[in-house]
């Protein structure tokens, strides 16, 4: 019975709604940053750029990379665990990285920021070790 427990197909297309998606993000904080360029004085330029930098490289980057040099990781068994695990640790190191370059956080929050990024960076390596598994089992 080599039949899996949802009754949906998987998604094979997952990786290119991945890339449109962060395109789609990072093309929009490039016109709010080039709108608030003008305003830089009430614009957080800062907390923008960090974000997009996590966003372009990690989510975008990532994407795109598997996308073009090793598409077969789409149909790993295990695919939907490294989007689970890899996404949301790119999505809090940007969240991070925009609450400490804008300065609107409580003293709480900022204080409190390096273990934001503690557990940004966990999902992102415990993402990166479940895309390891995967691209060491699809050449085998």
């Amino acid at each position: 019975m080599n039949q899996k427990s949802s009754g949906r197909p998987p998604d094979h297309g997952i990786l290119k709604k991945e890339m449109f998606g962060y395109a789609g993000i990072c093309l929009m904080l490039l016109l709010f940053l080039g709108i608030g360029g003008m305003l830089v004085r009430t614009f957080p330029v800062k907390g923008v750029l960090g974000a997009l930098c996590y966003l372009v490289v990690g989510g975008l980057g990532m994407s795109a990379g598997i996308f073009w040099f090793r598409p077969e990781a789409e149909w790993s068994e295990f695919f939907k665990t490294f989007n689970l695990l890899y996404h949301p640790g790119i999505w809090i190191l940007a969240a991070a990285s925009f609450l400490e370059g804008t300065g609107i956080g409580t003293a709480y929050i900022t204080g409190n920021l390096h273990l934001i990024y503690i557990a940004g960076w966990t999902f992102l390596v415990a993402g990166v070790i479940v895309l390891v598994v995967i691209l060491r089992g699809s050449r085998m």
